[in-house]
C-alpha cells in the first residue's frame, strides 16, 4: 500500500508542472500563429512575392516559408520554458544554448538582410540606369551577333548588376559575421 501512496503523491505533486507545460504549449501555439499571420500580412502588403519574381504570371513563393519560419522560431523560444516546467533538465542545456546563439545572432542577421535588400534595390536601379544610358551601343548588336531580346546595353546592365550584387553580398556577410556553425556552438 505504501508504494501506491508514494506513486499517488508523486503524480499529484507533478500534476501542476504538467498543467503549466500544457498552458505554455497552448500560449506558444497561439503566439506563434499570431506572429505567422502578422509576418504573412506584412509580406503580402509589401508584395514581396511579386517583387522577387522574374515572371509576372508566376510570383515567387517567399512569404509563406518566412511565415512558417517565424512560427517555428516562436515555438522554439517557448520550448526551454516548457521543458523546464516538466523538469527535463538534461534536454534543456543544449536547447538553451541553441536559443541563446540564435538570439545573439539575430541582430547581425537582420542587419545583413537589410544590407542585401537595399543592395538588390540599388543594383536594380543602377542596372536600369546603365541599360538606359548605353542604348546607343545597341547599334552594334548585329556586328556582335546579338539578336532578339538580348542587346549590348542589357548585357552591360547585367554585368553591372552582378558586380553590385557581389559587393552587397560581401557586405552582408561581413555585417552578419557569417561563419561555420557547429553543434559545439550550441552547448
Amino acid at each position: 500500500m505504501n508504494v501506491f501512496t508514494d506513486y499517488y503523491n508523486r503524480t499529484v505533486a507533478y500534476l501542476p508542472s504538467v498543467v503549466t507545460a500544457i498552458i505554455l504549449i497552448v500560449v506558444a501555439l497561439i503566439v506563434a500563429a499570431i506572429v505567422r499571420s502578422v509576418v504573412l500580412g506584412v509580406l503580402r502588403r509589401l508584395h514581396l512575392d511579386e517583387r522577387l519574381s522574374h515572371d509576372a504570371s508566376k510570383p515567387a513563393n517567399v512569404a509563406k516559408p518566412l511565415g512558417e519560419l517565424s512560427y517555428f522560431l516562436v515555438i522554439l523560444l517557448f520550448l526551454p520554458a516548457i521543458l523546464a516546467n516538466l523538469g527535463v533538465g538534461t534536454l534543456l542545456a543544449p536547447l538553451t544554448g541553441l536559443v541563446a546563439t540564435l538570439l545573439a545572432a539575430l541582430p547581425r542577421l537582420i542587419g545583413a538582410a537589410l544590407i542585401l535588400f537595399i543592395g538588390l534595390f540599388v543594383a536594380r536601379l543602377v542596372r536600369n540606369l546603365v541599360t538606359s544610358f548605353s542604348t546607343g551601343l545597341d547599334r552594334y548588336n548585329a556586328r556582335l551577333g546579338l539578336s532578339g531580346t538580348t542587346s549590348l546595353s542589357a548585357l552591360l546592365g547585367l554585368v553591372v548588376w552582378c558586380g553590385e550584387v557581389v559587393q552587397d553580398a560581401g557586405g552582408g556577410v561581413r555585417v552578419g559575421h557569417v561563419h561555420r556553425v557547429t553543434a559545439a556552438d550550441c552547448v
